[in-house]
């Protein structure tokens, strides 16, 4: 339909719509149709044709090598490459090292996860007491060094008789009788 048709059926659509009975105003236009602009074809040399598929060939071989190496088929690692390059986080890192005065930097800062597994790995001969929050010692009071401190018990005293305890108790009972 071109664009002198389309213009009077809006106009007949117009009219109709001004000529309602309850004094409503319906307008109705026409979607404006956006103007595509054509796509700049960059012109390559031939040398960069060939430079492009050869490097496309070589990338083709290394993703069918690796493919065969992990059981899985070409499309499943191009999959894969896909998701991968389309995350956004990932895409963030890219900008971030493309761009490494952008404020970006603060938001994304990739730290990975330390696993015990992962910590097993990377340091198999160390053990946990060399975890430094745990070896840190705090400087012992002097009430901590009373409580650790082995006390002498009362038998064993200058001052104890076992027989004056004994004593007591009978004497104290007497005196209630």
């Amino acid at each position: 339909m071109d664009n002198n048709a389309s213009n009077s059926v809006t106009d007949e659509l117009r009219s109709e719509a001004e000529d309602s009975d309850d004094g409503l105003k319906i307008v109705i236009d026409s979607p404006q149709t956006k103007r595509k602009s054509k796509a700049k074809h960059l012109e390559l040399s031939p040398d960069d044709k060939e430079i492009i598929e050869t490097v496309a060939n070589d990338l083709e071989k290394t993703l069918e090598e690796k493919a065969a190496k992990a059981n899985l088929t070409a499309s499943n690692v191009k999959n894969i490459i896909k998701h991968v390059v389309t995350n956004e986080h990932v895409l963030a890192l890219v900008r971030q090292v493309e761009d490494p005065e952008s404020k970006i930097n603060d938001l994304l800062v990739y730290e990975p996860k330390l696993t015990r597994a992962k910590a097993k790995e990377l340091f198999p001969s160390q053990a946990v007491a060399s975890i430094p929050w745990i070896t840190q010692t705090k400087p012992s009071s002097e009430v901590q060094v009373l409580i650790s401190e082995e006390l002498q018990e009362d038998s064993s005293g200058d001052e104890y008789i076992p027989g004056d305890e004994e004593v007591h108790y009978w004497s104290a009972l007497i005196r209630i009788i």
